[in-house]
């Protein structure tokens, strides 16, 4: 019995793995036929985001900025600064960031349907992957492809306490 989970466990991991590399070639295709900087900023807000990743990034202007932003969450802002303090005045290198964490929800998805059968799973990260609204945002200075890998990460933890409860996965399921 636990010889069956565990090689369960290490199929589920290698179709996550799997979903995410074809899920990842999938952005990283629409990612290649971006071209000039005006691609990803297609919203006004992503202009305000880049500028305040752009603040943070400036040494001496971290501390003022961070703690008189009171509109924004931090987190996205500080992934703006962390790549922008990297790399540069570089938004392609935020969209390929992007496109791994949107892979990643594409995964997850298809984890969270797998909880309910293993074919609602594939056709659930199928979708996912294909869905041009995610596609699109994750090219753009946005917050939706982060807070929506955090989303699906907590629904994804939540079902599967529903399943087997344990603390971990309380934990992961409230943050």
């Amino acid at each position: 019995m636990a010889e069956r989970l565990t090689t369960l466990v290490g199929i589920y991991a290698l179709l996550g793995l799997g979903y995410q590399i074809v899920f990842g070639q999938l952005r990283a295709l629409n990612l290649a036929l971006l071209e000039g900087h005006s691609a990803f900023f297609a919203e006004e807000d992503t202009i305000a985001y880049w500028k305040l990743g752009a603040k943070l990034a400036t040494p001496g202007e971290f501390w003022p900025t961070l703690l008189s932003t009171t509109d924004r969450m931090p987190l996205y802002p500080l992934v703006l600064a962390g790549i922008r303090s990297m790399f540069g005045d570089a938004p392609r290198m935020v969209a390929a960031v992007q496109a791994v964490i949107d892979a990643g929800t594409c995964a997850l998805i298809a984890a969270l349907g797998a909880t309910i059968s293993p074919r609602v799973g594939l056709i659930a990260g199928i979708l996912a992957a294909l869905s041009v609204t995610l596609i699109v945002f994750s090219t753009q200075l946005l917050t939706d492809s982060v807070f929506l890998f955090f989303f699906t990460l907590m629904l994804y933890a939540a079902a599967r306490f529903l399943l087997r409860p344990s603390w971990a996965l309380a934990v992961l399921a409230g943050l």
